[in-house]
């Protein structure tokens, strides 16, 4: 997660933040500045394989409900936090 923009200096709010996250989980927009952010593809790679080693785990136990629990746990609890953004050119639109 982001604590503030590298452009303007501008503290990002948590709230703020996490509204813009369930709209679009891989686009970052400064309120105050309007400078973009993406995620890293690192970033992704990273998210895609600490949400899948539980997920296979409990799909070989036949865990059906914790495997339904953990995705919802995941993409709107943890998946903020370990999201990583880096600012976009400005000639790179995403």
């Amino acid at each position: 997660m982001m604590r503030a923009c590298s452009n303007c200096e501008a503290n990002i709010k948590f709230i703020d933040y996490y509204k813009q996250f369930i709209r679009n989980r891989y686009k970052y927009i400064c309120k105050d500045c309007g400078t973009v952010y993406s995620v890293t593809g690192f970033s992704i790679i990273l998210n895609l394989i600490i949400m899948l080693i539980p997920m296979s785990y409990m799909t070989i136990k036949r865990l059906l409900v914790p495997n339904i629990i953990w995705i919802l746990i995941w993409g709107f609890v943890l998946q903020p936090f370990i999201l990583l953004y880096k600012q976009n050119d400005i000639n790179n639109d995403y």
